[in-house]
């Protein structure tokens, strides 16, 4: 496969938004587009010859509306493109659109709730649901606005008849071995087909470059009218470990080609192992200016021991970031570490956590919790800021 340009696909982007009056837009079909608005304080691409971005109207980027300013064709290519796969075949040869992914971009947009330490969903605030109607007619609309050739290409080509579908789960901690599973099916009803190929498996950062090869696993088979045939391979903890990237991110990819015949097939899928939490809790209920015990604990999830593995710790009161060093953890083992902590004042209070050893890094935890008040603090309303820290660091086998 060859690169057409330099875009990628990102695990996650952040950016805000702020509530304005666009009265330099007018009125469209769906009204106003005043409201909230997209800043990019990160943007990826020159706008007029500068990294910036917005503000960008909310609700033109959810109608399509690709042309409004400002930049509102990059944003809603970050919330609602559709993933274009195309084979080269040399300087003098057509390309070929060889799939179309329409699912794989946009998914959990999120702010954070008002008042709760939630995640507000807002992927309704941008685009309308997958597989809709509306949602097709508005990738149409903004094809047809959009100054490129490639959208031509798009919008003349037909789904082909063989599906690929990975099943991986999401749910597999870093230390154990995964299988991906890749089905093929055939969609025709009345001819059979044979499909030959290769599986990658990569690990890759989570702005989806700088990929590292793990295996190849290839493949062949007779696809009978209707039928689906599966494609399983199991990746061991051996085989993955030394090549992790940051994020702990995986690229699945599958390319293949159906024989006497010229269609070919590209499906991909990512995932990451995920790293196990940092737990923090305490020993009683944290009262304002009252001394209560901090437990943080972090179970061994990899089958080897952790070396010279050290915990920080941040959070509210707290003049400094206080560590506490774990010289090994063993196999299956648990590294604890205990302190007293005197909350500075009633009301909220967060607790941060972080891990790091040479064999496991990146790990972390996070405790938001109210912080009572005494009696003596609701007479008198006095709530002083201070705090005590008394530590002492344990493994437990």
């Amino acid at each position: 496969m060859e690169e057409l340009n330099s875009d990628s696909i990102w695990n996650y982007h952040v950016w805000n938004e702020v509530w304005m009056d666009r009265s330099d837009l007018g009125y469209g079909a769906a009204g106003s587009y005043g409201g909230w608005q997209v800043v990019d304080a990160t943007p990826q691409e020159l706008s007029d010859q500068m990294y910036r971005c917005g503000p960008t109207p909310v609700k033109a980027v959810k109608m399509g509306e690709i042309t409004k300013p400002y930049d509102c064709d990059f944003v809603y290519s970050e919330v609602n493109a559709d993933k274009l796969f195309w084979r080269y075949a040399g300087v003098n040869q057509p390309l070929k659109l060889i799939r179309k992914d329409t699912l794989g971009i946009g998914h959990f947009i999120s702010t954070k709730a008002v008042g709760e330490w939630k995640r507000e969903d807002i992927t309704k605030s941008y685009k309308f649901d997958e597989k809709s109607n509306e949602e097709r007619a508005t990738m149409l609309k903004a094809l047809r606005q959009a100054n490129s050739v490639y959208s031509r290409y798009y919008l003349n080509e037909d789904f082909n008849d063989v599906h690929f579908n990975f099943e991986l789960r999401d749910d597999i901690v870093i230390g154990q071995n995964f299988t991906v599973v890749l089905e093929v099916t055939n969609r025709s009803t009345s001819k059979s087909h044979r499909v030959e190929g290769s599986l990658h498996i990569d690990t890759v950062l989570y702005t989806g470059k700088n990929r590292e090869q793990i295996k190849v696993v290839h493949f062949e088979r007779e696809l009978k009218p209707g039928a689906t045939e599966i494609v399983r391979d199991e990746v061991q903890f051996s085989e993955y470990y030394g090549k992790l990237l940051d994020q702990s991110a995986f690229n699945i990819s599958c390319l293949a080609s159906v024989k006497d015949t010229d269609y070919d097939y590209f499906a991909q899928d990512d995932f990451r192992v995920r790293k196990p939490d940092i737990k923090i809790s305490f020993q009683g209920t944290p009262v304002s200016r009252e001394t209560v015990s901090v437990i943080i604990r972090l179970k061994n999830p990899l089958p080897m021991p952790l070396k010279k593995g050290v915990f920080h710790v941040e959070g509210t009161g707290l003049d400094g970031a206080l560590e506490f060093k774990i010289a090994e953890v063993p196999v299956d083992g648990t590294a604890a570490a205990t302190f007293k902590y005197i909350p500075p004042f009633a009301g909220r209070g967060t607790l941060a956590a972080k891990f790091t050893s040479k064999e496991l890094d990146d790990v972390d935890g996070f405790l938001a919790f109210e912080i009572q008040p005494r009696p003596e603090d609701l007479i008198n309303g006095h709530h002083p800021r201070m705090n005590e820290v008394v530590a002492r660091r344990d493994v437990i086998p």
